[in-house]
């Protein structure tokens, strides 16, 4: 596949890996299911990425509908209806909790999948640098460095 003149016995090294370290770590901290998608795992990565959006929108809805009932209990002059009001609202608190909850694991759970688990082989040569490079005037440039 790969040779320098007709009688050459040189091959290059080439390496693959699966680990992928912290930088899959980093995007799943910022975004569940990135460090997933980085490593090509797509199912984990649709699937934490499903699982942050239902839990944050559980936990608004459970906001919203908590907030919308401590409100209504404020307003209520009735006895009887700031009681319903005031259960309501502690209901919704509970939902609220295990929503939050639920959001803060999804977090954690992909981020330590992300570190933990392999990814998908890639390159890994250690022979390539890539750099972005700027001179005095300000002009980028990029430079691509290897060893031979």
């Amino acid at each position: 596949m790969y040779s320098v003149g007709s009688n050459s016995n040189f091959t290059p090294n080439v390496n693959y890996t699966t680990k992928y370290g912290w930088e899959a770590g980093y995007r799943s901290l910022l975004v569940p299911g990135w460090g997933q998608f980085h490593k090509k795992n797509r199912k984990k990565g649709y699937l934490f990425i499903s699982a942050a959006v239902t839990s944050t929108g559980s936990f608004l809805y459970t906001q919203n509908e908590y907030n919308y009932n401590i409100n209504r209990l404020q307003e209520a002059t009735s006895l009887e209806i700031q009681q319903e009001y005031s259960s309501r609202a502690d209901e919704f608190k509970s939902y609220k909790n295990i929503s939050l909850g639920a959001m803060a694991a999804v977090w954690i759970w992909s981020v330590v999948d992300a570190v933990s688990n392999d990814g998908a082989p890639k390159y890994a040569n250690n022979n390539i640098d890539i750099r972005l490079v700027s001179d005095k005037s300000q002009q980028l440039a990029f430079n691509l460095k290897y060893k031979f």
